[in-house]
């Protein structure tokens, strides 16, 4: 592979990360909407008369039932935490380059730079040669730039995709728990 295409492959790299970012974001709405439907659902099962005591009740299946209630509370709170963790970042940052006037200033300084040292050494093509190293050297910071960001930027998209479907996960758990409530209030 050439250097250029080399930049071009981490580049698109790069720009395909902060893509996915967006992607992430938008998977957000499903689990908040299941989530919302789990509660409510929770809230007509838990009405006061499915769990009053009475002396013809299996005391096993209260018991059960109890159990299985704080275990479907458990997976709506730890998916909650999964899906905060997801929508925050993983509690890290992306990383974007710096601004056009940042990148510009670079550019300018590095072509101060070499020229300077071409002016010095009393070269006839310093202008030339001025420009040809200091594209190089920006393109090498650039280079860098797309390979450490990517790289980021990449680490957090994966932690957020893990933390997406761990809450997938738990709230697949809620709904068998939820259906097992509503035997178990059904059986008693």
């Amino acid at each position: 592979m050439t250097e250029i295409t080399n930049f071009n492959f981490y580049k698109e790299l790069h720009l395909s990360e902060l893509k996915r970012k967006n992607d992430i974001d938008s998977l957000v709405g499903y689990p908040t909407t299941l989530i919302t439907i789990l509660i409510g659902s929770a809230f007509y099962f838990f009405k006061s008369e499915n769990f009053t005591y009475k002396s013809t009740d299996n005391s096993f299946l209260i018991f059960l039932l109890i159990l299985i209630v704080c275990l479907f509370g458990t997976s709506i709170v730890v998916a909650i935490v999964f899906l905060i963790k997801m929508y925050l970042n993983t509690f890290k940052k992306y990383k974007y380059l710096p601004s056009p006037l940042t990148l510009k200033k670079r550019e300018k300084e590095l072509y101060e730079h070499y020229e300077g040292f071409y002016l010095e050494t009393e070269s006839k093509e310093s202008y030339k040669k001025a420009i040809e190293y200091a594209d190089n050297e920006f393109k090498k910071d650039l280079l860098n730039y797309y390979i450490d960001y990517g790289t980021n930027n990449q680490i957090v998209n994966d932690n957020r995709t893990k933390d997406y479907y761990s809450s997938r996960k738990c709230l697949t758990f809620a709904i068998f728990l939820l259906s097992l409530i509503g035997i178990l209030i059904l059986i008693k």
